[in-house]
């Protein structure tokens, strides 16, 4: 029995069985490398119209920087086919009991279906049973940054519409880093202030800093219930206020300045 082997062999695989359907489909390194697509499907079977239909196929489920990479090797600007398709693969899926055909539904369910013709990219997970689910690729690699940040920092910023939008924005290179540096810090309440090189204050919380040397001197800073003076150099992007009432702009995505 033919199964999904790791590495190249998956999308080589995929692609054959594909072409065995009818389907005319297309690769090349450049496509793998610089746009993050496995190959491209040009037509269906039986079908003289020609599509552009970019796709990636992983078993890496919820790697937020793979989903990352494609969303941003495929955006407005950078995008080479008409539209773009990341797929997970559950691990237990099989090639000769449906998952090649699982596949090409999940293809032909994403060109054919009305409710995703104006979507240029987007996600889809095959779950072991060969049912699928569409996602947004962009909101699940946001969702996932924050999730681990919340699992393994101390109390979080309120996730909100905001801050998501905010993040995207980060992510994309739409917001541009700020300089500044920590000037006060409390490791019992795991929050500080930072002044920014513009002169401008903010507040940050302990999972907002993504860098391990940050961490490690903030780690070695006296216990304290009050924010203590300190001068660590730091880069950060303004994540503005996350509620009305909010005296300070967030910052987020905190670094040591190299």
């Amino acid at each position: 029995m033919v199964t999904f082997a790791r590495g190249l062999g998956i999308q080589d695989q995929i692609q054959a069985r594909l072409q065995a359907y009818g389907c005319t489909v297309h690769s090349n390194p450049v496509l793998d490398h610089q746009h993050k697509l496995d190959f491209v499907l040009t037509q269906f079977p039986d079908s003289q119209r020609v599509f552009g239909l970019g796709v990636q196929i992983t078993l890496r489920l919820n790697d937020p920087a793979k989903l990352q990479q494609f969303d941003q090797a495929n955006c407005d600007e950078r995008r080479v086919t008409e539209r773009a398709l990341y797929i997970e693969l559950s691990g237990g899926i099989d090639l000769d009991t449906g998952g090649s055909l699982a596949v090409f539904n999940v293809l032909s369910s994403f060109v054919f279906d009305r409710h995703y013709m104006g979507v240029k990219v987007m996600g889809a997970l095959i779950n072991n049973d060969l049912t699928y689910s569409f996602f947004d690729v962009k909101e699940r690699a946001t969702e996932l940054i924050l999730a681990a940040e919340k699992a393994t920092r101390g109390p979080t910023v309120p996730v909100t519409k905001q801050l998501t939008s905010t993040l995207q924005a980060v992510m994309t290179g739409q917001r541009a880093e700020l300089a500044g540096y920590v000037h006060a810090f409390s490791r019992a309440k795991n929050i500080g202030f930072i002044t920014g090189a513009n002169g401008c204050t903010y507040f940050f919380s302990r999972n907002a800093v993504i860098d391990d040397r940050l961490d490690i001197r903030l780690n070695s800073l006296p216990y304290s219930e009050r924010p203590l003076p300190t001068q660590l150099p730091v880069r950060f992007a303004d994540l503005g206020k996350q509620r009305g009432d909010e005296k300070y702009n967030s910052a987020g995505r905190v670094e040591l300045e190299p």
